[in-house]
């Protein structure tokens, strides 16, 4: 079965989701004279060769895993290797990986000799269904995640699930967070279908449908002036336990923290934390959370008076308010 989702924003593009379709990406990839392919040391090896066989002696440039990768140094070596092996603004660059790949790949597009297409190749639960479609790039710096960036949508989303079959249980844990998340912001349904496990069986369809959910955010708001945010629930205090943990609590597990955080005390709160356990997600942060505050105050939607957040008040919908650092502080003082 094929599903498509047609994103009608600045510049419009297409996201496909198919059993089977890593092997023909190149159908999809926009004209070019060379291929630049961009993978991390996690990906297997089946996928890389099978992209790889599909072009011309294409450029194949691989970093080290995680977050260290989305910087501007890591994004200085990979435009010198690029101009090193003859691309230009002919050239197209493939993403194929996770949420870091995605992100540092359309960076780079993004500022390579003023921007070149790219064509997102997710292979993780969590790219396939958030990252990977919206248009944002970014890298880090030593202080705050996803600082510097922009907003560069992809010539294209390839996304085949059949890749997942490959994805160790920690990584497929953490795509489950993002998709509970799009369940306890928008969609009811979908959550009780997470509850009730129905998603295992139904991949395609489920992939389908957290990306059409962020098809409709990102056309209300694709510049994240303000209702965008919403698709940040839980993520200011996960961007700050990650980079409190220098990175060892993995973006799903902290989402999930953040998550748990955010809802303490609602009529719904056991409900959700059964299903955290449920598909392997911590609820819990072992350190100091008021200690978080510091880092919160250098998210992207901090301001001098406080911080953007995003409550749920019901399993299904939920709204954005502006609360002071002494409110968000004994949010987290909550969860000790």
């Amino acid at each position: 079965m094929k599903f498509q989702v047609d994103v009608q924003a600045s510049s419009k593009y297409s996201v496909y989701i198919e059993r089977g379709l890593i092997h023909s990406v190149a159908t999809l990839t926009p004209a070019h004279a060379k291929v630049v392919v961009l993978t991390d040391r996690l990906v297997p090896t089946q996928w890389v060769s099978s992209v790889m066989d599909q072009f011309d002696d294409p450029l194949l440039i691989t970093v080290p895993e995680g977050e260290s990768s989305k910087s501007l140094r890591r994004t200085e070596l990979i435009v010198d290797e690029m101009l090193d092996a003859g691309c230009h603004r002919d050239t197209v660059l493939l993403a194929l990986g996770g949420g870091v790949i995605g992100d540092l790949g359309g960076f780079v597009a993004s500022v390579f000799m003023r921007g070149i297409p790219y064509v997102q190749i997710p292979t993780t639960l969590l790219a396939q269904i958030d990252s990977s479609v919206g248009g944002k790039v970014a890298v880090n710096t030593g202080l705050a995640k996803n600082i510097i960036g922009g907003f560069y949508p992809p010539h294209v989303v390839c996304i085949d699930p059949d890749v997942l079959h490959t994805l160790p249980k920690e990584e497929f844990a953490n795509g489950m967070a993002e998709l509970i998340k799009y369940g306890l912001i928008l969609d009811a349904e979908l959550f009780a279908m997470i509850e009730n496990e129905r998603i295992l069986q139904q991949l395609p369809e489920t992939i389908y449908r957290a990306v059409s959910l962020k098809q409709q955010v990102v056309e209300a708001d694709e510049r994240d002036a303000h209702y965008r945010q919403i698709l940040n629930f839980g993520h200011s205090i996960a961007h700050a336990i990650e980079k409190a943990s220098n990175h060892n609590v993995s973006h799903g597990q902290a989402v999930a923290m953040g998550m748990a955080m955010m809802i303490q005390g609602k009529p719904f709160e056991e409900r959700v934390l059964k299903v955290f356990k449920r598909y392997g997600l911590s609820t819990t942060y072992s350190e100091n959370p008021a200690a978080l505050i510091d880092y919160i105050s250098k998210d992207k939607k901090a301001s001098t008076d406080g911080i953007n957040e995003i409550f749920v008040h019901e399993i299904g919908s939920c709204e954005i308010e502006t609360i002071s650092y002494t409110t968000m502080k004994t949010i987290l003082e909550g969860a000790q």
